[in-house]
């Protein structure tokens, strides 16, 4: 994802859809609330979340979505829960930072994301450290492809970290360990609140020639 904006829809589904009918599905919803042009960045999925639940992300770029309403999104999600026949979410994300990580231009099958709310008081010392240390630090981890940090201005948690990673035992290395254990990341991650961590296989991610 390389805009200032993007829309995140969130499917609560069993099973992988099949590529092609699963963006057809999500394009034509958007159309019929006036949303053109789009296109589908990307497809993930994962059996089984951490909160126990399947989970499908679909990311799409390509119109204006920090001018989506509030009734337009809600349209949206109540559309696609019917065309899909599961509890489907509409989400709008704000750009913070975009990262290449230190495997850039590697294959990313697996991507892991991390929503979270935080405590009042500490949310500008949280990002500040996200910014400073922890999303650069593990940007340059080796299996990173890419790193990118969200704000949902939707829909809660309100923080939204994703990373694109080559296989899932980066996220059990050395490196990737080391940068989560630092004395600031002991004193931030405290105040993490309402917390889902979600590894998914990357159905659908831009190549590097994209």
């Amino acid at each position: 994802m390389t805009c200032s904006t993007a829309l995140l829809v969130k499917l609560r589904y069993s099973q992988v859809y099949e590529l092609t009918w699963l963006s057809h599905q999500v394009l034509k919803a958007c159309q019929m609330q006036g949303m053109t042009p789009l296109h589908v960045q990307r497809i993930v999925h994962t059996t089984q979340a951490e909160n126990g639940q399947p989970m499908t992300h679909v990311y799409l770029e390509g119109s204006p979505s920090d001018m989506l309403t509030p009734s337009q999104r809600d349209a949206l999600s109540q559309n696609l829960s019917k065309q899909l026949q599961c509890p489907t979410e509409v989400s709008r994300l704000q750009s913070v930072m975009q990262l290449e990580g230190a495997s850039h231009g590697a294959a990313a099958a697996f991507h892991y994301a991390v929503e979270t709310d935080i405590d009042k008081d500490w949310r500008d010392e949280v990002y500040r450290w996200y910014d400073l240390e922890h999303l650069p630090g593990l940007a340059q981890v080796a299996g990173c492809v890419r790193a990118q940090r969200w704000i949902n201005i939707d829909r809660g948690p309100a923080s939204f970290a994703c990373y694109d990673i080559t296989l899932p035992e980066v996220l059990r290395s050395q490196a990737w360990l080391k940068v989560r254990g630092t004395p600031w990341s002991s004193e931030c991650r405290p105040h993490f609140k309402n917390t889902l961590r979600t590894l998914f296989e990357n159905c659908q991610w831009p190549r590097p020639s994209e």
